[in-house]
């Protein structure tokens, strides 16, 4: 994660009509920030987490998604995997673990409430916030 990583959205024309594309959430980078910030030796680009894809599953039905994890990349590489996906966000074990999140993921109907989202932060972690504004467990 560059100085501009905030900005990698617009430099790499990721949005993709209502959906933010980089649903990466804020406390990610605050974390990268943290450990960059307390190892000198370490560069944002040496901080390895995994990535979460929402991609089509025409085996589920029209217009379905399915999340899928890719565990050891770098918050560019994530990026770079992402381009083509419906969304994708880069998460850092520090903020929540891919263990936690499959399991809390496993609980059906857990990212539907009636909360409304503008950006995929004020959903949880392991959510989608979609074109509809909603937060959701797939896209």
């Amino acid at each position: 994660m560059s100085a501009n990583a905030k900005t990698h959205d617009e430099e790499c024309q990721c949005s993709q009509g209502e959906i933010t594309h980089d649903q990466t959430p804020d406390a990610c980078f605050e974390a990268v920030q943290r450990l960059v910030r307390d190892r000198p030796d370490v560069t944002p680009d040496q901080l390895l987490g995994y990535g979460m894809f929402s991609v089509p599953a025409p085996e589920l039905g029209p217009l379905a998604t399915k999340t899928v994890y890719v565990e050891s990349i770098s918050y560019e590489e994530c990026c770079r995997r992402g381009h083509l996906c419906t969304a994708f966000k880069w998460m850092h074990p520090s903020v929540a673990t891919i263990d936690d999140v499959r399991r809390a993921r496993e609980t059906r109907g857990v990212c539907y409430d009636s909360r409304r989202c503008q950006t995929s932060n004020e959903c949880r972690l392991f959510c989608w916030c979609n074109g509809n504004k909603k937060c959701v467990q797939d896209l």
